[in-house]
């Protein structure tokens, strides 16, 4: 999928985990090795630096990324404690469908957007949330991608992007 649109920079599994589940989670995960072997859930404090997590019924951990090299920094990050992702994240989760975040900072670097899809345990009755599937799109690749498209040489168009977060000037 990431060969055939550059501009989607990461893959990730985010599990719905349970407070009581966190510590035996990052036992687990630790105990697999490999890039794991240091594993933690975190949020970023105000200097950016990780932070252990407590306090939440729930967490949302980035478990897996690909590819892993590029993105093992997101690793054991709580998609849930910063707004504009927790807010998307419980967007996804209300309408039961794929959401779309604002753009953001990504721990990556640069500025993208997040794809959710809510995984259910009983994708038919879509009960039981087991998590999201994420997809992390880079927005300057999205760009570049869209203007070197056949459809931009080929064709005259116009095109406009805005955050509609931001107040009007």
């Amino acid at each position: 999928v990431m060969k055939i649109h550059p501009f989607i920079y990461s893959l990730q599994w985010i599990p719905k985990l349970p407070h009581e589940l966190k510590d035996k989670f990052e036992q687990d995960a630790q105990q697999e090795g490999g890039g794991y072997k240091d594993f933690f859930i975190y949020e970023l404090d105000s200097d950016g630096k990780k932070q252990r997590v407590s306090g939440r019924e729930n967490y949302y951990p980035v478990f897996y990324a690909e590819p892993f090299e590029q993105n093992k920094i997101a690793v054991g990050l709580d998609v849930g404690y910063e707004h504009k992702r927790n807010e998307t994240l419980l967007q996804a989760t209300k309408t039961l469908s794929m959401t779309m975040s604002t753009p953001i900072n990504l721990i990556e670097g640069g500025s993208g957007i997040l794809m959710f899809c809510p995984i259910y345990k009983d994708m038919q009755t879509k009960s039981d949330l087991s998590g999201f599937f994420i997809a992390v799109v880079k927005i300057e690749e999205l760009i570049k991608k869209a203007i070197e498209d056949e459809f931009f040489n080929k064709a005259v168009a116009s095109a406009s992007i805005m955050d509609t977060q931001l107040p009007q000037n």
